[in-house]
Order: structure tokens, then C-alpha cells, then sequence
């Protein structure tokens, strides 16, 4: 089932200045030793099930439309994976000089590069689906799901997390 969400004007003026500049939020983590593939594949595929952004796309445009929605559906149109043994600067540079396809879901491109002295995963999340924390809330349901811990999203309903007023949001912080 796919469910639609109007496109806030926050992620609006970034799908707009993409014509013009890569509009993306990139993270990088090294880990000690050798990622396990098919592991990691099934950790990004529940980290995609649990943020229902990072499934959007966006709608074709209807031609009596003054809006711009997002389609979520159930799963993802692709899984965004690339494994290489490249240098890592060049795997860098070929990531981070694109935006994900606003048109396909998931809402960002995943490498996995292979090194000698660990491996590195790299992100490149569009600016339109997810902000510098939810790139990090992200990669912690990707963790979690890697390693077998619960992961609870929490957090409202995702329609009414998007029209929520920024006064009535509720942020508690644990130390």
C-alpha cells in the first residue's frame, strides 16, 4: 500500500536548488576489520522498513496540481549498494557528485569500499529526505539492524510529524 505525503516547503527549496547544486547530506564511518554483505544488505533493507522516508519518491506530476507529494511505499525500489575495492577518494568523489534520484527510492546511495585496514560505508542522503540527524538516526537503525539489537523509531505518525508545528514538538534529551 502506498501513501502520500505533500512535500514540505523546507524540502521543496531543496528539490528546487538540485537543478542547480547537489543538495545532499554526506556520512562516512570506518570500521576496525571487514563489513559482511549480505549482512549489511539486510541491515539497510530494515533500516529502509523502519524510516518510511527513506522510501519516498517523488509523485509524477499531475497536471491540475499546484502540489508536490512524496509516495511511500512498502518497500524500496532498489537497494542502493555498491561494494568496490577502489580507492576510497575516488569511490568519495563519484558519491558525493551525485544526488540520489528523487524519482526512485531509497532517498540515498550507499558504498561499501573494501580496505586493507577497514572498511569504509559511505552515504550520500538527498538534503529533501533527510537532514545531518536523520542521517545519523539512519545509520543507527542500519547498526542496530547489523547487529541484531532492537531498534524502536519512536516519534509520531509520519503525516503528522510533517505538519507538526516546530512550538508543539516535544524534544527530550538523555544524558
Amino acid at each position: 500500500m502506498t501513501q502520500t505525503l505533500t512535500v514540505t516547503s523546507l524540502d521543496e527549496a531543496f528539490i528546487n536548488l538540485a537543478s542547480k547544486v547537489i543538495m545532499s547530506v554526506q556520512f562516512e564511518v570506518r570500521v576496525l576489520g571487514s563489513l559482511d554483505e549480505e549482512r549489511l544488505r539486510g541491515a539497510l533493507r530494515q533500516a529502509v522498513a523502519t524510516h518510511p522516508l527513506a522510501r519516498a519518491r517523488l509523485a509524477p506530476p499531475r497536471l491540475a496540481s499546484t502540489r508536490v507529494t512524496w509516495e511511500i511505499a512498502d518497500s524500496a525500489d532498489h537497494l542502493a549498494l555498491e561494494v568496490t575495492d577502489e580507492p576510497v577518494g575516488v569511490v568519495r568523489d563519484r558519491l558525493q557528485s551525485r544526488a540520489p534520484d528523487l524519482a526512485r527510492s531509497p532517498l540515498f546511495h550507499v558504498a561499501l569500499v573494501r580496505h586493507p585496514g577497514g572498511d569504509y560505508l559511505m552515504f550520500n542522503f538527498h538534503h529533501a529526505g533527510f537532514d545531518g540527524m536523520g542521517a545519523v538516526r539512519f545509520l543507527t537503525s542500519v547498526a542496530r539492524a547489523y547487529s541484531g539489537a532492537e531498534d524502536i523509531a519512536g516519534g509520531p505518525p509520519i503525516k503528522e510529524a510533517a505538519t507538526c508545528e516546530p512550538s508543539r514538538v516535544l524534544v527530550r534529551s538523555v544524558i
